[in-house]
């Protein structure tokens, strides 16, 4: 793995996506959730990338348009694209959080400079109807990104760009899967994560493949699992591991819930397939509402087999879905035997020393 290319993107995404379009001509279709399919963008003659919340100690912009309430997670997104120093040519929101859902709205009033196009999901997941509305969901996405852009979906492109980004995924699943016993730090793992949300994906894809080189040494710790939204920077899962955490397992946005999607098979028309792919992958984010508690018992099942001793629950502050679970999560880790703690994240981009100090705590007792 090229970990030096990886993180130079990591730790720079914005100079990461300025350098993308300035090599292509392309402009940027940007999108906030990894629920969006990127292959979509790249189809519309677009460099299509997650934008990652870029920790910084103030978002003048965002700041100038939001209420104080919302996440770090909008709250950068929307500084990002009203500053105007990325070349964009579409911005794609998605339905999700209230956040989420009202940033379109604030985008278009704030008076960007490119369309603002919505993904409406179904909010249910599990069911064959709500398969059938993320299909229409991607579908009429693509009738009104058409409409605002003046130029239609390349569908032989579309085809390219869905296998070339599944692979990418394919091997980022493959990371997380052997991380910490026998394969990449985490550190590594999750540089590589963010670095896929702004590369181009053919160039992520050669940044992957490459040989491993000195980032294959060992990490000693307590066995935890990292749960809940966005990884803020890999420095956060730097500052776990210098504290003796050995992270073996994951269940963020930025990690597995983002790598685990797969195209349906067996359907002609690829933006169908791509929709029903949206809502057909293995694992959701508490956003989405699936029977019983589905999603408690896989991260719980998950930290079982990985082995792992504790759950480090990374919330945002102001990140309602992930609160409202927590409680639920904690109750069932405690009766598997997992300990488990929640850490606030919010502009820093690594731990701070509150957070320090209480992850060494959880160590010690576990010990």
């Amino acid at each position: 793995m090229d970990l030096e290319k990886l993180k130079n993107a990591a730790n720079d995404p914005i100079g990461a996506l300025k350098a993308r379009s300035k090599e292509s001509g392309r402009p940027l279709g940007l999108a906030f959730s990894s629920y969006f399919p990127l292959e979509v963008l790249d189809a519309f003659d677009l460099e299509g990338a997650w934008l990652p919340p870029v920790p910084r100690p103030d978002y003048p912009d965002g700041e100038a348009v939001l209420q104080a309430f919302v996440c770090n997670c909008v709250r950068s997104s929307a500084d990002i694209i009203l500053h105007g120093d990325l070349p964009v040519g579409l911005v794609a929101a998605t339905t999700g959080c209230d956040s989420r859902l009202a940033l379109a709205t604030v985008l278009r009033t704030a008076g960007v400079g490119a369309p603002v196009v919505m993904l409406r999901l179904p909010v249910t997941v599990g069911n064959p109807l709500a398969v059938e509305q993320g299909s229409r969901a991607l579908a009429g996405f693509c009738d009104e990104t058409r409409a605002a852009l003046g130029r239609d979906l390349d569908l032989e492109v579309l085809k390219k760009a869905r296998d070339i980004r599944e692979k990418g995924r394919e091997l980022l699943t493959g990371l997380f899967e052997n991380m910490g016993d026998g394969g990449l730090p985490a550190s590594s793992v999750y540089t590589a994560a963010v670095a896929a949300q702004v590369m181009d994906p053919g160039d992520l894809i050669k940044a992957l493949e490459e040989a491993p080189r000195a980032d294959k040494a060992p990490v000693n710790g307590i066995r935890c699992m990292l749960s809940g939204s966005s990884i803020p920077s890999p420095r956060i899962v730097e500052g776990l591991e210098a504290i003796g955490v050995k992270v073996v397992a994951d269940d963020t946005c930025t990690g597995t819930r983002a790598a685990c999607r797969r195209t349906v098979k067996g359907v002609d028309d690829p933006v169908r397939a791509i929709g029903a792919s949206l809502i057909n992958r293995p694992l959701h984010g508490p956003t989405m509402l699936e029977d019983g508690h589905a999603r408690i018992q896989q991260i719980v099942d998950t930290a079982v087999r990985r082995r792992a001793q504790a759950v480090i629950m990374l919330h945002y502050k102001f990140c309602d879905p992930h609160a409202f679970e927590a409680p639920g999560l904690t109750e069932a880790l405690e009766r598997a035997g997992v300990r488990s703690i929640v850490l606030e994240a919010d502009r820093e981009p690594g731990l701070t020393a509150r957070d320090r100090t209480r992850v060494e705590t959880l160590l010690e007792a576990i010990g």
